[in-house]
C-alpha cells in the first residue's frame, strides 16, 4: 500500500455486482473490480480466481483502442484490479449492441414475436435480415441498438430507442452540465450515443476478428462529465460485458461460448436454473458444483485474455497512480460487499422482508435464510431458506453451524428474548440492542425512569401492581392512558376519557394477564413486571397534539437517522376505526428544524444515559413524540426497532452507507463516517407510497389461507414496473397466513405519482374470491389538489 498524497477522503461509496466504488472529496472515484461473478441476475455462491485482474486488463486493452472514438473515465490504475476515474453522470441505460439474435433478444423474440421484439426495442428486426428466416443465432446485416434500464437487482427491463430522447432529455435536465456542455436536448444526445456506439461495436468487432473471435453482442455505459463531455465508463469487450463465439453455430451445433454466457448455459445444462430462475433444488444443486463450476468459469476467463492479450504483446501501460486515500480506508468502506455472505432474517412480516430485500442487494450475499420460516420470500433471483421458531440459544447454533455472517432482528419479541445476547455468545455479529436497550420497549416502567433520569421531557406517570389497580373502582385521573408494562402485540394500551372506559380496560387487562405474563416470563431483558413476578401497569398523563415517528440507526453515541415517515394506524379512511398494525405510510418528509432539534436532542440525551448505564445502545431506536399546539416535543415511548409499515418506505431509497453503517454497527465497529453522527442517511430522493392489503376481516379477526392473486392474471408482480408487492404475509403455497397479507409500494418523483400507481396497482388484487380491505387515503394530504399539512412533503431538516 502506498501512502495517499493528498487530504482526499471517501464521501460516499456505491456497492455493484462486479464493481466497488468510493466517491472521493475532491470529485473522483475509486472502483474496484472483484472476483465475484453472477448469472440469470444472480450472485453466486463462489469466486473465480484472478477474474477481477483478468478483466481490469483487458478492459484497459480495449479502452486504449477505443480511445480514438470516446475518451474513457481513467485516470490510472491503483493496482492490478483497482482503478482511479473521473466521476460522471452515469446515464440511467445500459446501450446493448447485438449483431447477431441470440441469447435474451431470441428468447424475447420466442415469447412475443419479432413485432413485441420490434415494440419493445424500437427497431425492426426485418430490416436487418436482408430476407433471410428470423431465427436463433441469425446474423444480422448490420449492429442494431437495444437499450435497457439499468437494475442494481434483478433484470433490466428493455427501453424503445423511440424512447431514448425524452429519458435522456430527462437526465440533462436533472443533471444540467450547464452552458459548457456539449448536448443541449436529448435528440441531440440520443443521436451521439446512439452512434457512438455503433462506432464501438464495430471497433470490437475488428478486434475480435483479429483474435478468431466474434463479437456477438456487447453493453456500454457511458456519461456525461461536470462539462458535458460525453465519456465511456465501466468496462469494454469483456467476458462480463461481451458475448464472444470461437465460431459459427450450424444446424446441429450451437456456438462455443468464451464469455460469462458459458456459465449461463451450464446452469441451464445441469438443471440448477428453470425459467430464468433459481429453485430451492437448484440452490442446494449450485452449492454442490460450485468448486468445479468456479474452476470451468476461471479457465474461460484465462483463455480468452490469453487470446487477446497474445496478439498485442503486455496489456498498454496505463500510468500507475498514488492512493488518494488510504487502501485500508477503501477496503473498509466495500467490505460488507465481500464479507457478507450468509444473511439471517429474524421476523416474517413486511417490515423484516424489506429489509432482507434491501440487503439482498450486498452483491458477495449468496444465501439467505427466514425465521420463522413459511413465507413466499426471494432475494434478488435466489429463494430464502425458512427455518422454524426456534429459541435464541438453538437459533445462534444453528446459526454458527451455517455459517452466518449477519443477522439482522426485525421484531420486538427475540430482540427481548435475548437473541442479540446469543449470537454475541456465538461471536456472530448481530443488529440488536442488548437486555438493556431491549427494555425500553419491553417495560414501559423502565422506559419512563430512564427517560426521567436522561431528564427527557416525558407525560406525567405513575406504576401500580395488579394488585392495587383491579381494586381501583374508577380512574385515578381524567383523561389518562393505561398501559402494560410489558409487550403485549399492540393491546396493552388503552385510552381512558371517563370511568366506564376504566372499568372496561380493566376488565380486558384481566383477560390478557395470563398470556401477557406468560410473554414477560420469556423475556431476557428487564422489567417491572419480572421484577415483582406480578403484572405491574403505567398510569400516564393523556396529552393532546401530533404524534410523530423518528427512527434511528444507533452505534453507541453515535446515530444516523432514517428519512421521516408517517404511517395510518386506523383501519378505515379518515383516520375511524381500530387501531392496527399499520394500513400504509409514505416518506420522505420534512420537519421543521426548530421542531427537530427536539428529536435530535431526546435521542442523545438517552443514548448518553444508556452509555452510562454500562451498555451502549447498537440498534435501531424509534421514538414517539407527541407535539403539543405550543411546539413542545414529548416522547411517549421508545422502541428497540423498526415500524411497519414505515420501514417499508424508508428503507428501498437508502443510499448503499447505509449498509455499511448498519453492517459495522452490528459487526461491534464504530461508523465509518462518525463526523455524520445526528445526520440523515443518503436517500434517492424518490417519493414512496405503501398500501397494505389486509384479510376483509382485519384486526378483529383473519381469515388465513386464501390464494393471493391478480385479477384474471396469473402472475402477481405488479405490471408497473415503479411498484413493488411485497408478500408480509404470504406462505410458500401462495395462499395468506394473516391479516396484514400483503402490500403494493410505488415510487415515484412526488408522493402524488406515488399514491397514484399505488392504488392503480392494488385495485387488481384479490385474496381468493374476496377483494382485499384497504384504506383509500394513505398520503392522500400530498394528493393532486390537496392541502399538504405538516409534516410537509419531501426533504430532510
Amino acid at each position: 500500500m502506498t501512502t495517499p498524497q493528498s487530504s482526499c477522503s471517501i464521501t460516499s461509496i456505491a456497492y455493484g455486482k462486479v464493481r466497488d466504488s468510493a466517491v472521493l472529496s475532491d470529485g473522483r472515484r475509486i472502483i474496484r473490480t472483484s472476483d465475484r461473478i453472477s448469472a440469470f441476475d444472480m450472485m453466486m455462491p463462489f469466486t473465480v480466481e484472478g477474474k477481477g485482474a483478468c478483466l481490469q486488463r483487458m478492459s484497459l486493452t480495449a479502452f486504449a483502442a477505443t480511445k480514438d472514438i470516446l475518451p474513457n473515465h481513467i485516470v490510472g490504475c491503483l493496482d492490478e484490479r483497482t482503478l482511479l476515474v473521473r466521476n460522471l453522470r452515469v446515464f440511467p441505460i445500459e446501450f446493448v449492441v447485438r449483431r447477431f439474435v441470440t441469447g435474451s433478444l431470441w428468447r424475447m423474440v420466442r415469447q412475443e414475436g419479432a413485432q413485441g421484439a420490434n415494440a419493445r426495442y424500437g427497431v425492426n428486426l426485418e430490416d436487418h435480415l436482408g430476407g433471410r428466416a428470423l431465427t436463433e443465432h441469425v446474423r444480422l446485416d448490420a449492429p442494431i441498438c437495444t437499450p435497457t434500464t439499468k437494475s442494481d437487482s434483478g433484470h433490466d427491463r428493455p427501453l424503445s430507442v423511440k424512447d431514448l430522447p425524452k429519458t435522456l432529455g430527462d437526465f440533462l435536465a436533472q443533471h444540467n452540465p450547464g452552458t459548457k456542455g456539449t448536448f443541449h436536448s436529448g435528440a441531440d444526445l440520443t443521436k451521439a450515443l446512439l452512434g457512438a456506439v455503433i462506432r464501438l461495436f464495430e471497433q470490437g468487432e475488428r478486434l475480435a476478428a483479429e483474435r478468431d473471435l466474434i463479437l456477438v453482442d456487447t453493453k456500454y455505459e457511458l456519461g456525461l462529465t461536470s462539462d458535458g463531455e460525453l465519456v465511456l465508463a465501466d468496462e469494454v469487450h469483456t467476458p462480463d460485458s461481451s458475448r464472444f463465439w470461437t465460431q459459427l453455430p450450424t444446424s446441429t451445433q450451437g456456438p462455443e461460448q468464451l464469455s460469462k454466457e458459458f456459465l449461463r448455459e451450464e446452469l441451464m445444462r445441469l438443471g440448477i436454473v428453470a425459467n430464468d430462475d433459481l429453485t430451492h433444488s437448484g440452490a442446494e444443486r449450485l452449492r454442490q458444483v460450485a468448486p468445479e463450476l468456479a474452476m470451468r468459469v476461471a479457465e474461460r476467463y484465462k483463455d480468452l485474455e490469453s487470446r487477446f492479450l497474445a496478439k498485442d504483446g503486455d496489456t498498454p501501460a496505463w500510468p500507475c497512480h498514488p492512493w488518494p486515500v488510504a487502501e485500508s480506508d477503501f477496503a473498509a468502506a466495500i467490505a460488507p460487499a465481500n464479507q457478507i455472505k450468509r444473511l439471517l432474517m429474524v421476523g416474517n412480516g413486511g417490515r423484516d422482508h424489506t429489509l432482507m430485500s434491501r440487503f439482498a442487494t450486498l452483491p458477495g450475499l449468496v444465501s439467505v435464510a427466514c425465521t420463522p420460516g413459511g413465507r413466499a420470500w426471494r432475494a434478488r433471483q435466489q429463494p430464502v431458506m425458512n427455518w422454524s421458531q426456534r429459541s435464541p440459544e438453538s437459533l445462534a447454533r444453528d446459526a454458527l453451524n451455517d455459517g452466518i455472517d449477519l443477522v439482522l432482528v426485525g421484531p420486538e419479541q427475540p430482540i427481548a428474548e435475548g437473541v442479540a445476547m446469543a449470537m454475541t455468545e456465538a461471536k456472530i455479529p448481530c443488529l440488536a440492542p442488548g437486555p438493556l436497550g431491549a427494555s425500553l420497549e419491553a417495560s414501559k416502567v423502565h422506559c419512563k425512569t430512564a427517560l426521567d433520569a436522561a431528564r427527557i421531557p416525558t407525560p406525567r406517570w405513575r406504576s401500580l401492581p395488579w394488585s392495587e389497580l383491579k381494586a381501583m373502582t374508577k380512574a385515578p385521573e381524567l383523561p389518562c392512558v393505561l398501559k402494560f408494562d410489558g409487550l403485549a402485540s399492540g393491546k396493552g394500551v388503552f385510552i381512558i376519557q371517563n370511568n366506564t372506559d376504566w372499568s372496561n380496560a380493566v376488565a380486558e387487562a384481566e383477560h390478557q394477564i395470563p398470556s401477557w405474563m406468560a410473554t414477560v416470563r420469556a423475556m431476557r431483558c428487564p422489567s417491572a413486571s419480572a421484577e415483582r413476578d406480578e403484572p405491574v401497569f403505567l398510569i400516564e398523563e393523556c396529552l393532546v397534539g401530533v404524534e410523530y415517528s423518528i427512527f434511528a440507526l444507533c452505534n453507541g453515541n453515535s446515530y444516523r437517522f432514517l428519512p421521516i415517515a408517517r404511517d395510518y394506524k386506523r383501519r378505515n379512511d379518515g383516520q375511524t376505526g381500530p387501531n392496527t398494525g399499520g394500513m400504509g405510510a409514505v416518506a420522505p418528509l420534512h420537519l421543521d428544524p426548530a421542531l427537530f432539534e427536539q428529536f435530535r436532542s431526546a435521542f442523545e440525551r438517552l443514548l448518553q444515559h444508556q452509555s452510562d448505564r454500562g451498555e451502549p445502545y447498537k440498534g435501531f431506536l424509534f421514538g414517539g413524540f407527541m407535539v403539543d399546539a405550543t411546539g413542545k416535543a414529548q416522547v411517549l415511548e421508545f422502541n428497540c426497532r423498526l415500524g411497519d409499515p414505515e420501514t417499508q418506505v424508508i428503507v428501498p431509497g437508502l443510499a448503499d452507507e447505509f449498509l455499511l453503517e448498519t453492517t459495522r454497527t452490528a459487526q461491534g465497529l464504530p461508523f465509518f463516517w462518525p463526523e455524520r453522527s445526528g445526520q440523515f442517511f443518503a436517500h434517492d430522493g424518490l417519493a414512496r407510497v405503501f398500501v397494505v392489503g389486509a384479510a376483509p376481516e382485519y384486526p378483529t379477526g383473519s381469515s388465513p389461507h386464501r390464494k393471493l392473486r391478480r385479477q384474471d392474471e396469473e402472475d402477481i408482480c405488479p405490471q408497473n414496473p415503479s411498484c413493488t408487492m411485497v408478500p408480509s404475509s404470504i406462505e410458500a403455497d401462495g395462499r395468506t397466513a394473516g391479516g396484514r397479507a400483503f402490500g403494493i409500494l410505488a415510487q415515484n418523483e412526488s408522493i402524488a405519482g406515488a399514491r397514484r400507481a399505488a392504488y392503480a396497482e392494488i385495485h387488481a388484487y384479490l385474496l381468493g374470491e374476496t377483494k382485499p380491505h384497504y384504506r383509500n387515503d394513505v398520503a392522500a394530504e400530498w394528493d393532486d389538489g390537496a392541502t399538504p399539512q405538516n409534516p410537509t412533503p419531501l426533504g430532510t431538516p
